[in-house]
């Protein structure tokens, strides 16, 4: 089964990723500390939103950068106009992006086209 890490700092956001992720395997952080500490369980897949107080999910993907490989790839979820991120998300690396609001659909296929592609 694959395991993916929801880091949200919203945790109705967060409960409504794991209902719509429903039969995968999912862990979750409200922060970026958090999130980094639950990369032991090497998750396939982390979605991330992007405009979070403390550490961002920008600084945690820059964090992760950092490292000599990413850990897992990862979709940007975000509630800003992606437009105006976009170049921002791209340098970064991130394999996807979804703007909220967005539907279980939208999800799952982004999370699986991920997913094949790793």
């Amino acid at each position: 089964m694959k395991t993916i890490l929801i880091l949200d700092d919203d945790e109705v956001v967060r409960r409504l990723l794991r209902m719509m992720l429903e039969g995968r395997g999912t862990l979750e952080a409200s922060e970026g500390g958090e999130a980094l500490r639950l990369l032991e369980a090497r998750p396939d897949l982390i979605l991330v939103d992007w405009n979070m107080p403390g550490i961002s999910g920008i600084e945690f993907v820059q964090t992760l950068r950092k490292q000599a490989e990413m850990p897992a790839p990862f979709i940007t979820l975000t509630g800003t106009d992606p437009l105006e991120i976009e170049k921002q998300i791209e340098a970064l690396g991130a394999s996807s992006y979804l703007s909220k609001p967005f539907t279980r659909e939208e999800l799952l296929q982004k999370v699986e086209t991920v997913l094949k592609k790793s």
